[in-house]
Protein backbone atom coordinates (compact mmCIF):
# COMPACT_ATOMS: atom_id res chain seq x y z
CA UNK A 1 0.00 0.00 0.00
CA UNK A 2 2.92 2.44 0.58
CA UNK A 3 4.46 1.31 -2.66
CA UNK A 4 1.04 2.30 -4.64
CA UNK A 5 0.53 5.85 -2.46
CA UNK A 6 4.16 6.79 -3.46
CA UNK A 7 4.00 5.56 -7.10
CA UNK A 8 0.87 7.80 -7.16
CA UNK A 9 2.77 10.71 -5.40
CA UNK A 10 5.42 10.78 -7.83
CA UNK A 11 3.07 10.65 -10.43
CA UNK A 12 1.02 13.57 -9.05
CA UNK A 13 4.05 15.76 -8.45
CA UNK A 14 4.95 14.98 -12.49
CA UNK A 15 1.82 16.06 -13.54
CA UNK A 16 1.89 19.26 -11.41
CA UNK A 17 4.91 19.88 -13.04
CA UNK A 18 4.47 19.31 -16.46
CA UNK A 19 0.94 21.03 -15.99
CA UNK A 20 2.29 24.34 -14.46
CA UNK A 21 4.87 24.53 -17.70
CA UNK A 22 4.19 28.15 -18.53
CA UNK A 23 3.64 29.32 -22.03
CA UNK A 24 5.65 32.25 -23.73
CA UNK A 25 3.35 34.93 -25.12
CA UNK A 26 4.19 35.61 -28.45
CA UNK A 27 6.23 38.37 -28.93
CA UNK A 28 7.82 40.73 -32.02
CA UNK A 29 11.24 42.19 -31.02
CA UNK A 30 12.51 45.22 -32.91
CA UNK A 31 16.11 43.84 -33.88
CA UNK A 32 18.84 45.78 -35.98
CA UNK A 33 20.33 44.84 -39.13
CA UNK A 34 23.46 43.87 -37.32
CA UNK A 35 21.86 41.73 -34.69
CA UNK A 36 20.18 40.09 -37.75
CA UNK A 37 23.87 39.07 -39.10
CA UNK A 38 24.92 37.95 -35.52
CA UNK A 39 21.91 35.64 -35.82
CA UNK A 40 22.57 34.30 -38.89
CA UNK A 41 26.31 34.24 -38.15
CA UNK A 42 25.11 31.96 -34.84
CA UNK A 43 23.29 30.00 -37.35
CA UNK A 44 20.23 30.60 -35.32
CA UNK A 45 16.40 29.38 -36.62
CA UNK A 46 13.86 32.31 -36.81
CA UNK A 47 11.88 34.40 -38.26
CA UNK A 48 12.29 38.40 -38.95
CA UNK A 49 9.81 40.62 -41.17
CA UNK A 50 11.17 43.86 -42.92
CA UNK A 51 8.55 46.67 -42.56
CA UNK A 52 8.40 50.18 -42.82
CA UNK A 53 6.66 53.36 -41.99
CA UNK A 54 3.41 54.19 -44.19
CA UNK A 55 3.03 50.51 -45.27
CA UNK A 56 -0.71 50.26 -45.64
CA UNK A 57 -0.29 46.28 -45.62
CA UNK A 58 2.66 46.04 -42.78
CA UNK A 59 -0.27 48.32 -40.34
CA UNK A 60 -2.72 45.28 -41.47
CA UNK A 61 -0.78 42.76 -40.93
CA UNK A 62 0.03 44.27 -37.48
CA UNK A 63 -3.09 45.08 -36.79
CA UNK A 64 -3.98 41.24 -37.29
CA UNK A 65 -1.08 40.14 -35.19
CA UNK A 66 -2.11 41.96 -32.16
CA UNK A 67 -5.83 40.42 -32.63
CA UNK A 68 -4.65 36.78 -32.95
CA UNK A 69 -1.59 36.64 -30.97
CA UNK A 70 -2.85 34.83 -27.96
CA UNK A 71 -3.87 32.12 -29.93
CA UNK A 72 -0.05 31.78 -30.86
CA UNK A 73 2.31 31.15 -27.49
CA UNK A 74 5.99 30.29 -27.72
CA UNK A 75 6.77 32.32 -31.12
CA UNK A 76 8.71 34.90 -31.61
CA UNK A 77 9.20 37.24 -34.97
CA UNK A 78 12.17 39.74 -35.25
CA UNK A 79 10.99 42.72 -37.11
CA UNK A 80 13.01 45.35 -38.96
CA UNK A 81 12.47 48.88 -39.88
CA UNK A 82 13.52 49.81 -43.58
CA UNK A 83 12.43 53.35 -43.37
CA UNK A 84 15.42 54.86 -43.46
CA UNK A 85 17.31 52.43 -45.48
CA UNK A 86 17.32 54.45 -48.45
CA UNK A 87 15.61 51.81 -50.89
CA UNK A 88 15.36 52.53 -54.32
CA UNK A 89 15.19 51.11 -57.60
CA UNK A 90 18.65 51.79 -59.59
CA UNK A 91 16.47 51.97 -62.83
CA UNK A 92 12.68 51.75 -63.22
CA UNK A 93 12.39 48.21 -64.92
CA UNK A 94 15.46 47.02 -62.46
CA UNK A 95 14.16 43.55 -60.04
CA UNK A 96 15.71 44.74 -56.91
CA UNK A 97 16.78 47.40 -55.09
CA UNK A 98 19.95 49.65 -54.07
CA UNK A 99 20.18 51.34 -51.40
CA UNK A 100 22.24 54.36 -49.81
CA UNK A 101 22.76 53.25 -46.55
CA UNK A 102 24.90 50.54 -44.62
CA UNK A 103 22.30 48.90 -42.95
CA UNK A 104 19.97 49.33 -46.33
CA UNK A 105 22.98 47.20 -47.99
CA UNK A 106 23.75 44.94 -45.26
CA UNK A 107 19.84 43.95 -45.27
CA UNK A 108 20.47 43.30 -49.35
CA UNK A 109 23.47 40.88 -48.89
CA UNK A 110 20.96 38.75 -47.04
CA UNK A 111 17.72 39.09 -48.68
CA UNK A 112 18.60 40.24 -52.08
CA UNK A 113 15.35 40.19 -53.95
CA UNK A 114 14.20 42.66 -50.77
CA UNK A 115 11.17 44.60 -52.73
CA UNK A 116 8.04 44.79 -50.57
CA UNK A 117 6.95 45.49 -47.56
CA UNK A 118 5.80 43.06 -45.27
CA UNK A 119 8.29 40.50 -46.28
CA UNK A 120 8.86 38.33 -43.62
CA UNK A 121 11.84 35.22 -44.06
CA UNK A 122 12.38 31.68 -42.30
CA UNK A 123 15.64 31.72 -41.27
CA UNK A 124 16.99 28.21 -40.85
CA UNK A 125 20.36 27.59 -39.01
CA UNK A 126 21.56 30.65 -40.52
CA UNK A 127 20.38 30.33 -43.68
CA UNK A 128 17.47 32.29 -45.40
CA UNK A 129 14.52 29.12 -46.53
CA UNK A 130 11.51 30.97 -47.17
CA UNK A 131 10.32 34.24 -47.85
CA UNK A 132 6.83 35.37 -47.69
CA UNK A 133 5.98 38.61 -48.81
CA UNK A 134 3.01 41.03 -48.76
CA UNK A 135 -0.27 40.38 -46.60
CA UNK A 136 -3.84 39.93 -47.65
CA UNK A 137 -6.06 41.14 -45.53
CA UNK A 138 -8.77 38.80 -46.69
CA UNK A 139 -7.48 35.82 -46.04
CA UNK A 140 -4.95 36.68 -43.84
CA UNK A 141 -1.99 34.93 -45.96
CA UNK A 142 1.49 35.58 -47.34
CA UNK A 143 2.80 35.09 -51.02
CA UNK A 144 5.67 32.50 -50.98
CA UNK A 145 8.12 33.04 -52.38
CA UNK A 146 12.19 32.08 -52.39
CA UNK A 147 15.06 33.99 -52.14
CA UNK A 148 16.57 33.92 -55.36
CA UNK A 149 14.58 36.04 -57.57
CA UNK A 150 11.34 39.24 -57.23
CA UNK A 151 8.03 37.41 -56.41
CA UNK A 152 6.08 37.13 -58.67
CA UNK A 153 2.29 37.61 -57.08
CA UNK A 154 1.01 35.60 -59.63
CA UNK A 155 2.63 32.41 -59.68
CA UNK A 156 3.18 31.99 -55.73
CA UNK A 157 1.70 29.90 -53.72
CA UNK A 158 -0.16 31.48 -50.92
CA UNK A 159 -0.09 30.13 -47.30
CA UNK A 160 -2.13 31.27 -44.01
CA UNK A 161 0.48 33.87 -42.25
CA UNK A 162 0.22 32.00 -39.13
CA UNK A 163 0.76 28.66 -40.62
CA UNK A 164 4.10 30.43 -42.25
CA UNK A 165 5.36 31.69 -38.99
CA UNK A 166 4.86 28.36 -36.92
CA UNK A 167 6.06 26.30 -39.46
CA UNK A 168 9.04 28.75 -40.04
CA UNK A 169 10.47 28.72 -36.70
CA UNK A 170 10.69 25.11 -35.86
Amino acid sequence: MKRLFSIVCVFAVFLSLVGCQSKKAFQTKDITVSQLQEKIKIKDTFVFMVERDGCQFCKKLNAYIKKTKGEHPNLTIYVVDSTDFGFQKETEDADHLISSTKDGKALLQIVPYFMYTPALYAIKKGKVKQAAIGFNDTYKTVGLWNNTSQIDFEQAEYEDFWDFVESSAQ
